[in-house]
């Protein structure tokens, strides 16, 4: 079923004209209908329709504010399948994830952290984001991360200033690892599964193929991921940011973790949690 985008500002007036035209045609169906089997299946089939109508038009104005408010999804250039279902688990409606199926675990919180050596100092340049988003299909093993650049912190707000201007964020705010696990992931098993991330890596509107190893570890309702790599920035078109007289290596050690839940869930308890506040 589909609905067009006049369909979906129709205003409430309308809206509700519309409810009540199908309210009347089911109650003259039912009247005519002598079949008690035929009227059950009748009266299926119309709350099954209002419901995805409303649970639509809902999802579509949740979507528009989420859009105005956040900055980040409204910049977001990245739009394959996996990118929208685990944005519509951190910001959208309930219908996205009733779309995506139940077996789609989406990020219920996901830290990532790089970690370079300065050249010239005995120090490192550090820093985290609490912003990594996901989501994993257990059944295909399919993955989708990403992270909003300008939501890394190294602790000081000028060395973040020239941490920004040297990843570009305000051309490209986003990076994206984007494939597949190998091999297959068991979620019925509860050990640790020593796996390999296999796909493409986005950073700077460039994209590279990456082999990451990763451990994920089913629980009860939850998977849980642990990955890292070194990433030299510099096939990627970055030039490391330096400071006073001290040089920032090409080489990061990128270090990611998440724990990813059903995303329907993850999708009502953050809808409830936006409704609290």
């Amino acid at each position: 079923m589909t609905m067009n985008d006049s369909n979906k500002n129709l205003p409430m007036s309308e809206s509700a004209s519309s409810f009540i035209a199908t309210a009347s045609a089911v109650t003259l169906a039912v009247k005519r209908t002598e079949s008690a089997r035929l009227t059950r299946i009748i009266l299926a089939v119309t709350l099954l329709i209002v419901t995805l109508l409303v649970a639509l038009r809902y999802d579509y104005l949740s979507d528009a504010g989420a859009t105005a408010s956040d900055p980040a999804q409204a910049q977001n250039p990245y739009h394959n399948a996996y990118t929208n279902a685990s944005q519509s688990a951190t910001q959208s409606g309930i219908l996205p994830a009733l779309l995506a199926g139940p077996h789609v675990f989406a990020t219920r919180n996901g830290h990532v952290e790089f970690t370079a050596d300065m050249q010239g100092c005995l120090g490192v340049f550090a820093g985290d984001s609490r912003r990594l988003g996901g989501s994993i299909d257990p059944r295909t093993g399919a993955f989708d991360f990403h992270v909003y650049l300008k939501t890394l912190s190294t602790g000081i707000p000028d060395r973040d200033t020239e941490l920004n201007s040297a990843l570009n964020t305000d051309a490209h705010p986003f990076a994206e690892f984007t494939g597949t696990f190998h091999p297959a992931f068991d979620p019925a098993s509860g050990a640790p599964q020593h796996v390999t991330a296999v796909g493409d890596f986005t950073l700077n509107g460039v994209t590279r193929h990456l082999e990451v190893p990763a451990t994920l570890q089913a629980g009860i309702s939850e998977i849980h991921l642990e990955a890292g790599w070194i990433l030299d920035i510099a096939e990627f078109g970055i030039h490391p940011p330096a400071f006073l007289s001290v040089t920032v290596s090409t080489e990061q050690e990128i270090r990611l973790e998440a724990t990813l839940e059903p995303q329907l869930l993850v999708t009502i308890d953050r809808m409830n949690s936006r409704d609290i506040n």
